[in-house]
């Protein structure tokens, strides 16, 4: 479906603001999972602090509010050119500053890996398989986080020939990275 721009950028971010993962919490009973482990709303915090089934809920539905606003609907304007990598962003923005939770949300790697996948899916699941991979290896989420937002960066930037798309994915996993400077300084310390 073809969406104007200004209808389908602000709708790509609403969907991404919607914090599943406090919501799921708040199902399995947690008042505010900001209140538990990391503090943080994502599949990560959910999965160590009330267990599998809804770590796994919270990925899937950050990851598809991610990848179906950029499969289902084609950005139309000046804005998108020819490209729906501005849903991406506007979906990952919403999920890492969520207006229903004061604009501190999630830090974007389910819904970012979602964009990986729409825009190229080979692209998509390297991250996906680095992610798991170096999880398994490593132990560390972050380090997963991290090894993953290099390989997407890595592969837009290779094989994406738009320059639009590379440059809002390095802003994209920017983001991302910031919004993990937390987890740096810890492992940092531990150096």
């Amino acid at each position: 479906m073809f969406l104007e721009a200004q209808f389908l950028l602000p709708l790509s971010f609403f969907l991404g603001s919607l914090p599943f993962g406090w919501m799921i919490a708040k199902l399995w009973g947690v008042p505010d999972i900001r209140k538990v482990g990391s503090a943080n709303v994502g599949a990560t915090n959910v999965v160590r602090t009330i267990g599998f089934l809804p770590g796994a809920l919270t990925f899937i539905l950050d990851f598809l509010k991610g990848y179906l606003p950029m499969v289902l609907f084609q950005c139309t304007g000046d804005v998108c050119g020819d490209s729906n990598i501005w849903v991406g962003f506007a979906g990952v923005c919403g999920h890492c500053f969520s207006p229903f939770l004061s604009f501190k949300g999630g830090k974007g790697v389910s819904t970012t890996l979602a964009v990986f996948l729409a825009l190229n899916p080979w692209i998509g699941f390297v991250c996906m398989l680095t992610y798991v991979l170096v999880l398994l290896v490593l132990k560390v989420s972050a380090l997963g986080s991290l090894y993953a937002m290099f390989a997407g960066l890595t592969g837009v930037l290779l094989f994406i020939p738009s320059p639009l798309e590379k440059i809002v994915v390095f802003i994209i996993v920017c983001i991302v990275l910031h919004k993990h400077r937390e987890n740096w300084e810890k492992l940092l310390e531990h150096i």
